[in-house]
């Protein structure tokens, strides 16, 4: 297994950590995210 196998799951799996945070961020600041029009959010 070599580094360049692991780095593609690692950034994925930070860029969904940040989109996480940024929508609850949003959320409990009381803004709607664009995003919300495209994918139903709670």
């Amino acid at each position: 297994m070599s580094i360049k196998s692991i780095i593609i799951p690692l950034l994925a799996d930070h860029v969904l950590r940040e989109a996480n945070h940024f929508l609850r961020i949003q959320e409990l600041s009381g803004q709607t995210s664009p995003f919300c029009k495209i994918v139903r959010c709670k």
